[in-house]
């Protein structure tokens, strides 16, 4: 997903891999969730802090009522 190499996941890149698998609607949507609860900085990107802090906490990012 990190197509220009620069060891951070931005807003675009992400959309792009979630709109090959799960379609443009559901993908905007997602990626916008994520970031949301993710990008603590708001920066636009998800750097490695974020992305790790976000796995470890995966069970919370996907809750059954968050994925309706």
């Amino acid at each position: 997903m990190d197509e220009n190499g620069d060891g951070k996941l931005q807003y675009d890149e992400v959309l792009k891999g979630y709109t090959k698998y799960f379609g443009a609607e559901l993908a905007e949507t997602e990626t916008k969730r994520i970031f949301a609860l993710v990008d603590v900085d708001n920066s636009g990107e998800l750097d490695f802090s974020e992305f790790v802090t976000a796995t470890v906490n995966r069970g919370q990012l996907l809750q059954e009522d968050k994925l309706k």
